[in-house]
């Protein structure tokens, strides 16, 4: 085609408004310039974040974003066999034009990494890191945010300090529950297994049933760090349920800085993850890996 051509092909394009297919080009080039995004059909204002901040990196390396809501899938948190719904969202994406992967989700479960390599599909996590995961996982210092977290409770004068959890069988809690026994340790302060308040599961009801028996019957404390912001939500209700101002009577520090954070009354004080950062990180690695390095 001479130049001539292509230039008056160009213009009439312009003018009728046409734009090049993506399937077509994804058919000439073999790639797809689109990325899969996997995240739990949850509530947590966390995924949110974190989500935009991967689109946005996506965005400025050219590359559109694919999204998937799978339901909360515990299951993938654990090594197992069999499958589940993580998994099963991973090998439909065979039917999709996808370069890799972005999974907010730990992939520990076999079934999730054995689906991942049936495609060929390469695959970055962002949530807890765990030691023998095989699959590359971004993640925050989450024992050193909560350190930091208790650190500020300490420098205002609070001493009887309570941690409201999760299972410790999530990596995040776990670590950020260390964080918080490394802070007391610093400061001098003997653990009370007493101040420990653990519900049993991801998402709090309205008010915390763990938390109203701690302040009906528990240990007084004058400080309560809370494993996220979304535990923070319902915490703020039970505390005030149960007459104690806050932070007059009981200071609230949490962990996450979601978009809920400064909506809640009084505003929460938070330990910021640095989304920005692990969205730019989890599309560097992933580009690395569709790239061949």
């Amino acid at each position: 085609m001479s130049s001539e051509t292509r230039e008056h092909v160009r213009e009439v394009a312009a003018r009728l408004g046409y734009r090049a297919s993506a399937t077509a080009r994804a058919l000439r080039t073999g790639r797809s310039r689109a990325l899969s995004v996997i995240v739990p059909d949850s509530s947590w204002s966390w995924y949110e974040a974190g989500v935009r901040s991967v689109s946005r990196a996506a965005a400025e390396r050219g590359y559109r974003v694919l999204l998937h809501v799978v339901p909360l899938d515990l299951t993938s948190t654990a090594r197992g066999k069999g499958s589940s719904p993580t998994a099963t969202a991973i090998a439909d994406l065979a039917d999709l034009p996808s370069e890799g992967l972005i999974l907010f989700a730990p992939a520990l479960h076999s079934s999730v990494q054995e689906q991942a390599a049936r495609l060929g599909l390469p695959v970055v996590a962002v949530d807890d890191v765990a030691r023998d995961n095989p699959v590359p996982t971004v993640s925050c210092d989450n024992r050193d945010g909560a350190r930091a977290a208790v650190g500020h409770l300490l420098t205002r004068g609070r001493r009887r300090i309570a941690h409201l959890t999760i299972s410790p069988h999530v990596g995040f809690a776990r670590d950020r529950h260390q964080g918080y026994l490394d802070a007391l340790a610093q400061a001098g302060i003997r653990a009370d297994s007493r101040l420990v308040v653990t519900h049993q599961a991801m998402t709090p009801p309205a008010r915390i049933p763990e938390l109203e028996e701690f302040l009906a019957e528990g240990p007084e404390c004058d400080a309560l760090f809370t494993v996220s912001d979304f535990m923070a939500a319902a915490a703020l209700r039970t505390l005030r349920s149960t007459g104690r101002r806050v932070p007059d009577d009981v200071a609230v520090v949490s962990f996450d800085d979601g978009t809920s954070a400064p909506l809640l009354d009084p505003p929460l004080t938070t330990v910021r993850q640095p989304y920005d950062a692990m969205g730019e990180t989890a599309v560097d690695l992933l580009m690395r890996q569709i790239r061949g390095e």
